[in-house]
């Protein structure tokens, strides 16, 4: 596999997918392959700052964690309120990755 690319659309406090997508991104990441979780819909409520989540461990182990700039703005979070090492991006990453040639998981 050349790269891995999560797209996580559940919040993290409500389930428990996201903390298995983000430690599947983050071994991904220790063996080599790129990994990068994408996050639409109500995953962006994980970007916030202020409490524990299971991004911390993805995000140290080099996972890639970018948010849809649409999410937040209809969940009224604003760019000043995300994680440190959380880009805001666009839906067109998706579309970049499959162009890529990366597999693409959507949760």
């Amino acid at each position: 596999m050349q790269e891995l690319y999560i797209v996580e659309t559940r919040d993290a406090v409500d389930h428990t997918e996201p903390a298995r997508m983000a430690e599947l991104a983050a071994g991904m990441s220790r063996i080599g392959v790129p990994a990068t979780l994408f996050l639409a819909e109500n995953g962006a409520f994980a970007a916030r700052l202020g409490h524990q989540c299971p991004l911390d461990e993805a995000l140290a182990a080099g996972v890639q964690v970018a948010v849809d700039g649409f999410a937040l703005d209809e969940r009224g979070i604003g760019a000043d309120q995300l994680r440190d090492g959380i880009s805001v991006e666009g839906v067109e990453g998706i579309v970049d990755a499959l162009e890529r040639g990366a597999t693409v998981m959507w949760r």
